[in-house]
Parts: structure tokens; C-alpha cells; sequence
């Protein structure tokens, strides 16, 4: 999850950092996607940092990488409320994916908007 919050929002606000993290988890709540974080991080065209299943390797030294282990720990504590729990997609707001004019937007914070 970490790793997610690292490479997906780590120029982003906390708030925003969170809500990647929320996305993540709410997925493996939904019953919709894989109970594991690992598997819905690496399901193939989710995420824009995962290729070929693999994560990347982040900067481990770095305050980055540090705060997002820590926003990883919050989601995965359930400390976070940031996003609804059936808020299971965002992007980045340069992008307009297809499937976005069918969801509902629930939010936009930072770079990313997101749905339910």
C-alpha cells in the first residue's frame, strides 16, 4: 500500500495521499476486486506505476517514502475517512478515461478525481 501512496500521490497533499491509500482499500472491501492490497495494487491496467505485475522500486531513504509508509499505516488502520467506501476509482485530472463519463464524481483533491 505504501508503495502505491509512494508512486501514484506522493507529490500530492495528505488528503490526497489518504484518499489513493482509501481507493486501495475500499477495493479490497468491495467484493468487487481482490481481497489482498497486493493483488488489487497489481491487477494488470489499475494502477499507471505497476508493469508487468512488478512494483518499483522507491527511493526507501527519502521523506517521500517515509510519509508514505505512515499514510499507509492510517488506511490501513481505518484512521482515515477521507472518501466514502464505494469510492473504488481515480485519475489523474490531465486524463479523461472513457469510463469516468459513467461513474458518479465524488471528489477532486489535488491532481486526482475521484469516483464511486
Amino acid at each position: 500500500l505504501a508503495k502505491a501512496v509512494y508512486f501514484e500521490a506522493r507529490g500530492e497533499p495528505l488528503q490526497g495521499q489518504l484518499a489513493v491509500a482509501e481507493v486501495v482499500m475500499n477495493r479490497a472491501a468491495s467484493g468487487r476486486y481482490p481481497a489482498s492490497l497486493c493483488e488489487v495494487i497489481t491487477q494488470p491496467w489499475q494502477f499507471s506505476f505497476i508493469h508487468k505485475g512488478r512494483f518499483p522500486t522507491p527511493d526507501f531513504g527519502s521523506e517521500s517514502w517515509r510519509k508514505a509508509v505512515a499514510v499507509a499505516r492510517i488506511a490501513q488502520g481505518h484512521l482515515a475517512d477521507t472518501l466514502p467506501g464505494d469510492v473504488l476509482w481515480y485519475h489523474a485530472d490531465y486524463v479523461s478515461p472513457s469510463w469516468g463519463k459513467r461513474l458518479t464524481k465524488t471528489a477532486q483533491i489535488g491532481l486526482h478525481i475521484f469516483y464511486s
